[in-house]
């Protein structure tokens, strides 16, 4: 029963956070200005897993996608 809720709730957070790069920028700036721990951690898991591997240049690529202000936040994560 309880490993059921959990693979539900990883299913669950993984079908969340499927957005775009500056929606899921956005998304970390507001739960972190709102203090919402969970959630920072949850998108910056998502953030750090998409530029896994990447270059300083491909990530600066990347996250150009994103607002400048989310820019900040999700970098400093």
């Amino acid at each position: 029963m309880v490993c059921n809720m959990i693979q539900e709730r990883k299913l669950f957070d993984e079908k969340f956070i499927r957005l775009d790069t500056r929606r899921l920028c956005e998304l970390t700036s507001a739960a972190d200005a709102l203090d919402m721990k969970p959630l920072v951690d949850l998108t910056s898991r998502a953030l750090a897993r998409m530029i896994e591997g990447k270059s300083a240049e491909e990530i600066r690529c990347f996250l150009s996608e994103a607002h400048a202000t989310c820019l900040c936040i999700c970098v400093t994560q």
